[in-house]
């Protein structure tokens, strides 16, 4: 009779950083997509060919897919050498992995495990893991289960939900360490927490067999049911199990396994996940790390986003200092982006933290709006109604508001039009209130039909204002904002707020 213990997952993989399976060269007319991502790859062929690491390493994997252009492994490797040649440790990993399975070269395992082992010490996580694999199996080294768990437990504490998994298969099994079923369990927890589906089933089996965690059917029951969305052997646990339990049982778990199910699939949940895991840490560490490479070769645009990404970093990667030199630099360089991170960010607390005051902050936001800059505009605005930077004057405000809805911020009609009341900074016009809180919404409206009538809170606050005014001061804001925006035609692609 065959044994009914339910079975026990063990995850083995070799990850592989470049996609796969390749897909074949696309040969249907091109359509606007398709035009949109050659047109970006050839701007990015222009930054590897000046230079930039990153750019040469994604050059490199688009030789490998061969969607883009044709497939051509020996360019490919020629991109990624440069790269590596950077320190571009994504590009290493591309080619250890072209080593270790003979992609374009030949196969070669020492010379893999070498430029995965570069990789790893430096913290690439997929390095980490590749490297792992090669000592497990003994390619290109003697196999050294204790080195290969030094690796996944390395790759596992970065967040990697395969490599958590692994670990918590080696803990179970006692290779290349101490058997340990409560690690175990704890290691499978944190990959099932990621969607991994062999943990999934792997926790499920634990419940069910009481190995690291107290006998429970119900949880087994609902570990297998979230694994057998995509995995056959947790299925068949799974039915197994349903029958110890109840009806009313069943159920229960079910609903819970599908809101779980659920949050897995929206967006803002998973980002929330991520950018509290331990390799969005390491993910935005890389990113840092190539901006300032580009930053210091002079890009503006790099130095802008590398100020705005070091004020907003996680706190163990934040350095407001080097945030504010790198944003100076390039706004004395004519960057408008720079001199708009720069108002911002020394329009925060930040500012005084590091001796600068509220009119440093007002001169910077100037100076980018001077330059074209709409946000800065607003910023603007909002500096001379507060009288933050500058002497209050809401006339200033007026203007600035209206500059910024000219240039596509048509939605700042309705910050505008809160001057006009009796609490706003230019007292109170019903005329001129109605006239900019109505030009939005005829933008809008002319471009979406249904904006108004799917707007409640907008139709309450209309029908407000439109009650306290006569006839005759309904007509004459409604004819203005007509005209305002016939004076001022915008671009299709201006900005909806």
């Amino acid at each position: 009779m065959k044994s009914r213990r339910l079975a026990l997952i063990t995850a083995v993989s070799l990850l592989a950083c470049l996609p796969g399976p390749l897909a074949p060269p696309v040969l249907a007319a091109e359509n606007a997509l398709l035009r949109y991502q050659r047109s970006q790859f050839q701007e990015r062929l222009i930054q590897a060919n000046a230079g930039e690491a990153y750019e040469q390493y994604l050059v490199g994997t688009e030789y490998v897919r061969g969607e883009l252009v044709p497939k051509d492994l020996k360019q490919a490797i020629a991109w990624f050498e440069k790269a590596a040649a950077q320190g571009e440790e994504a590009a290493r990993v591309a080619l250890g992995l072209m080593f270790r399975d003979g992609e374009g070269v030949a196969q070669d395992y020492r010379k893999a495990k070498k430029l995965l082992e570069t990789a790893a010490a430096r913290g690439n996580v997929d390095a980490q893991v590749n490297l792992a694999n090669l000592y497990s199996r003994g390619l290109g080294t003697k196999p050294d289960q204790v080195a290969a768990f030094g690796w996944y437990m390395k790759a596992a504490k970065q967040g990697h939900r395969e490599a958590q998994c692994i670990v918590g298969t080696r803990y179970l099994e006692g290779k290349g360490v101490e058997a340990d079923d409560q690690e175990a369990f704890k290691w499978f927890k944190l990959s099932s927490e990621q969607g991994f589906a062999v943990s999934h089933n792997n926790l499920g089996s634990m419940y069910a067999h009481g190995r690291g965690v107290k006998k429970d059917l119900l949880e087994a029951y609902f570990y297998f049911r979230l694994g057998m969305e995509t995995l056959p052997v947790a299925e068949e646990n799974f039915q197994r199990i349903a029958r110890s339990l109840s009806a009313e049982q069943r159920e229960r778990v079910e609903q819970r396994a599908e809101e779980w199910l659920e949050e897995q699939d929206d967006p803002e949940w998973a980002w929330e996940r991520y950018t509290k895991s331990p390799r969005f840490i390491e993910d935005k560490r890389g990113e840092l790390e190539r901006l300032r490479a580009k930053a210091r070769k002079g890009n503006l645009d790099a130095m802008a986003q590398l100020g705005h990404e070091l004020h907003y970093a996680p706190d163990e990667l934040q350095n407001d200092r080097e945030a504010i030199d790198w944003l100076l630099k390039a706004a004395n360089q004519g960057s408008t982006d720079a001199a708009f991170k720069l108002g911002r960010s020394l329009g925060k607390s930040l500012g005084g933290q590091l001796g600068y005051t509220p009119k440093d902050a007002f001169q910077w936001t100037l100076q980018a709006a001077k330059q074209g800059s709409r946000s800065a505009c607003v910023d603007l605005a909002v500096n001379y109604q507060d009288g933050s930077g500058v002497e209050r004057e809401p006339q200033q405000a007026v203007h600035w508001y209206t500059v910024a809805m000219k240039r596509g911020l048509v939605g700042c009609g309705f910050d505008l039009s809160k001057l006009f009341t009796k609490e706003g900074a230019v007292g109170e016009n019903q005329v001129e209130r109605l006239k900019w809180f109505l030009v939005p919404i005829y933008v809008f409206s002319g471009r979406s039909p249904g904006y108004l009538a799917n707007n409640r809170h907008l139709q309450v606050m209309l029908g407000e204002m439109r009650a306290s005014m006569m006839a005759e001061q309904i007509l004459e804001a409604e004819a203005a904002a007509r005209q305002w925006i016939a004076d001022n035609p915008f671009k299709p692609d201006a900005d909806i707020q």
